[in-house]
């Protein structure tokens, strides 16, 4: 295999242009070209959260069930499939959704969460709605978090 255990291909699906077929076509050309991982780039508007599913509303999202699905596939080819949830930044989307707004970092451009008690709730709801859905041990949940510990006045 060479010198990298783990090869893996970086899919971001949060835009709405990746789904179904797409997913699985592209599983099957990795296990041949040698890759045996799939992180799927994940913002919170990207999928349909039984713990949040307003967070979704008006974009183009993935169910848990389309995950799994996803997974099965993916291990049947020897392709690991690891959930990267964007879990402070990339939240611009999701903060637009009506009872979200007091998550934001800042108000007046929201595109990460606040830390404190509600987001680590709303990260840990959304982690658990993954967790049981990917063969796996892993998740990436931390991204872009450059505003994190800057005091806004």
């Amino acid at each position: 295999m060479g010198p990298f255990a783990r090869r893996a291909l970086l899919l971001d699906v949060s835009r709405g242009q990746v789904h179904g077929a797409v997913l699985h076509d592209a599983v099957d050309r990795m296990a041949t070209m040698g890759y045996n991982a799939l992180l799927l780039y994940l913002e919170a508007h990207a999928v349909r959260w039984p713990s949040h599913p307003r967070l979704a509303d008006g974009y183009p999202a993935l169910s848990l069930d389309d995950l799994r699905a996803l997974d099965e596939h993916a291990v049947a080819r020897g392709v690991a499939l690891i959930p990267a949830l964007q879990t402070l930044g990339h939240w611009d989307r999701a903060l637009r959704t009506p009872g979200y707004a007091h998550l934001a970092h800042d108000r007046d451009h929201p595109w990460s969460l606040r830390p404190g008690p509600d987001a680590w709730s709303l990260v840990d709801d959304l982690v658990g709605d993954l967790a049981g859905v990917c063969h796996g041990p892993l998740v990436h949940a931390v991204d872009s978090s450059c505003q994190i510990g800057i005091i806004l006045a």
